[in-house]
């Protein structure tokens, strides 16, 4: 019996009142819900708003590519992995104002050493033939008009002729 009807002067109509509510809850004429400050019926947040992290939620549900607009959840996760990767490469130890090129130029310096050693050691090897060569054709493709502008290498390769160290010492 509720609290309000639980007076005394209300006393005599008690009985009347509990045949009336009990039959009206029978048949199901109230749709009882929690107390209003709870928010039962109002939903405080909308679940398109909800972020769940990957691995919790649906897995196999987004694995599809869906026509259409993205959804703010897939556009806010790419945004995400973005951001971590630019931290990331931010982050990462580099060349800072070209000490990575020294290391490596002196790389290249090294092999190209020890492959002109190993040239050097071929009897049929010639480096001041192979610079002729490569004048010669760049010459050839320059008159054939197919080389469009090639002036500049042309010019190189008479200057490494002249200068008797060859295509190999060409370093600019």
């Amino acid at each position: 019996m509720p609290e309000c009807l639980a007076t005394p002067h209300l006393a005599p109509l008690q009985p009347h009142a509990r045949c009336l509510l009990s039959r009206l809850f029978q048949d199901r004429v109230f749709f009882i819900v929690p107390k209003s400050d709870l928010g039962a019926m109002n939903p405080r947040e909308l679940p398109r708003e909800l972020y769940v992290e990957d691995g919790v939620g649906f897995s196999g549900v987004a694995a599809q590519k869906r026509k259409g607009r993205p959804p703010r959840r897939e556009k806010g996760k790419k945004a995400r992995m973005a951001l971590e990767e630019l931290e990331e490469w931010v982050s990462r130890p580099g060349p800072s104002n070209g000490a990575g090129m020294g290391e490596s130029l002196a790389e290249y310096q090294a092999t190209k050493a020890s492959m002109m050693e190993a040239l050097g050691r071929d009897p049929t090897f010639s480096s001041e033939e192979l610079t002729r060569t490569v004048l010669a054709r760049l010459e050839a493709a320059r008159q054939s008009g197919s080389a469009g502008n090639g002036e500049h290498g042309l010019e190189l390769m008479k200057e490494a002729l002249a200068d008797g160290k060859g295509i190999f010492n060409l370093l600019r």
